[in-house]
């Protein structure tokens, strides 16, 4: 008894105070639904600076042609639809889309949705009402993500038709809104019905697969939403970002700590980690679950093995959240009501930039205001500037231009302050000075890529050999860095366990000794 006693209870303070710095995988790093990447701050620099790999428009062109080639030859064979090659009726669509033709690509989707034998949406579902609060929870930890993951887990298992089906509705939503977006939100009514088919496209994508691209149709929705909004309420773009977050130009600036919602984020964890704590700032904060979870190899995949729903759902509920402001819902009415945590938006608008539409104001913006709640000054002085850049294709109206640059302008100026109050403005020129070069090398780095690719389409190479960047052997995207980390200083008396249970063992026997001494005296009498 006094053994077990002391070994757990480590109670006798024979040592002096221990001090550990500790870190910590950032709550973002647990994605949203097992399967689904995670989040990497440097990810995000990647996006604003064009540090990632496209192909050109020549390369499109030359596969759109392959591709056409591969579908006549199917239709000619007479094969069953078994046969049919989905890959490349996709590609071509992507293709067409990416060289401007959407309404050809439209057709080409049509296609391939009557071959497979699946029904194309023409009208949009009214959204479900948002469920309510479960009691005992906090305002944040709704009943949502519990449902979304439990019909996650209960989905149809991924087939080769299911993939097909799901490319077939989200590649059809895409280029049905880039091909009619600018005229709708010019006042077009066909064109705005054209846009509402390619949301409901995007709805039945999302119901088949909707961890694909980092959740990207989700958020291309809630920006679709936003923007046919506008034309009715001008006001929007003037008040609100993307996910309706408020552009207030003179909110407070917030530190690296705003990305988390509890500062003792180590907390967070089981209450096992305690026995895991490293003994050196470099190493890993472990966590136990029948085995030890975070080490140096620590990879999503492995998370998604270990963790269950509950404790996913409650790590990822202390990541701050961002967006839906009351006002903007009754102006938006939004297929999203309920705020989120700041990654699950920032991989969506990430995903659009990249394998979307591209470089675009109203996505660059939304990623500063995101950046901002998460405290990352120096990334949201990088959106800010891409949105200066970008800000002719905001609006038609040169007064809204204006707004935008007059509002980015006074965020660097306060981002600035918060970064260097003694030097605010020589600390925002040389970051914006980092910005515009990096951009510029990434920029000129596409057009090299570019140029091989094109001499290379000319001595006849087939588009798919062609290797996508990097030729030269020097990577595109940045280091990770230690941005996705946490860091905790924890001070606790350390104990001395042998001593413990020696004197737990010794207290027992005395006890057991006394115990016996009064039997014995009674017995005696």
């Amino acid at each position: 008894m006094g053994w077990g006693l002391g070994m757990h209870n480590n109670w006798l303070p024979l040592q002096d105070d221990r001090t550990i710095a500790v870190k910590a995988p950032a709550p973002w790093r647990i994605p949203q639904y097992p399967g689904m990447g995670d989040l990497r701050l440097a990810m995000v620099n990647d996006i604003l600076h064009e540090r990632f790999n496209v192909r050109s428009p020549e390369w499109y062109r030359a596969r759109n042609v392959e591709d056409q080639a591969v579908i006549a030859q199917w239709r000619q064979s007479g094969s069953p639809a078994a046969t049919a090659p989905w890959s490349a009726w996709d590609d071509l669509a992507v293709g067409l889309d990416k060289v401007g033709q959407d309404d050809d690509a439209v057709i080409v989707m049509e296609e391939k949705a009557r071959v497979l034998g699946l029904p194309l949406p023409l009208h949009r579902l009214p959204a479900p009402p948002p469920p309510p609060l479960t009691p005992g929870m906090n305002s944040f930890f709704l009943e949502t993500p519990v449902q979304e993951l439990a019909a996650w887990r209960l989905r149809d298992p991924l087939t080769s038709i299911a993939k097909s089906r799901y490319t077939t509705l989200a590649n059809l939503g895409t280029v049905l809104i880039h091909g009619h977006l600018a005229a709708a939100l010019a006042g077009d009514v066909s064109s705005t019905n054209a846009v509402v088919r390619g949301l409901a496209c995007l709805d039945g994508a999302i119901a088949i697969n909707p961890a694909a691209h980092f959740g990207r149709e989700t958020w291309q929705i809630v920006a679709v939403e936003d923007l046919l909004a506008s034309v009715a309420h001008p006001e929007i773009p003037l008040q609100f970002d993307l996910i309706g977050e408020p552009l207030d130009p003179d909110r407070p600036v917030l530190d690296a700590s705003a990305g988390t919602r509890d500062l003792n984020i180590l907390m967070l964890w089981p209450w096992e980690v305690r026995s895991a704590m490293p003994t050196t700032p470099e190493a890993l904060l472990r966590l136990r679950s029948n085995d030890l979870l975070f080490g140096p190899d620590w990879t999503a995949d492995y998370v998604d093995q270990h963790l269950s729903d509950e404790d996913r759902i409650l790590i990822r509920s202390h990541i701050a959240p961002v967006g839906c402001d009351a006002r903007w819902q009754l102006l938006v009415h939004p297929s999203r009501s309920d705020p989120c945590p700041f990654d699950e938006p920032l991989l969506g608008f990430m995903g659009l930039w990249a394998w979307g539409g591209g470089a675009n104001p109203h996505l660059a913006l939304t990623i500063a205001t995101i950046l901002e709640s998460c405290g990352q000054s120096p990334l949201a002085i990088d959106a800010y500037e891409r949105c200066k850049g970008l800000a002719e294709q905001f609006s038609r109206d040169p007064a809204l231009q204006s707004h935008l640059l007059a509002y980015c302008t006074r965020r660097e100026e306060l981002l600035g302050r918060q970064q260097s109050p003694y030097r605010p403005a020589a600390w925002l020129t040389a970051e914006q000075s980092r910005s515009a070069a990096e951009l510029k090398w990434a920029l000129e780095r596409r057009e090299q890529d570019w140029a091989q690719e094109q001499l290379a389409l000319e001595h006849g190479v087939r588009p798919e050999d062609i290797p996508l960047g990097d030729a030269d052997g020097i990577p595109l995207a940045s280091p990770t860095g230690s941005s996705d980390e946490i860091w905790q200083v924890d001070r606790f008396r350390q104990g001395d366990g042998l001593a413990c249970m020696l004197i737990a063992m010794a207290a027992s026997a005395w006890l057991v000794i006394a115990y016996e001494a009064k039997l014995a005296s009674r017995s005696k009498r």
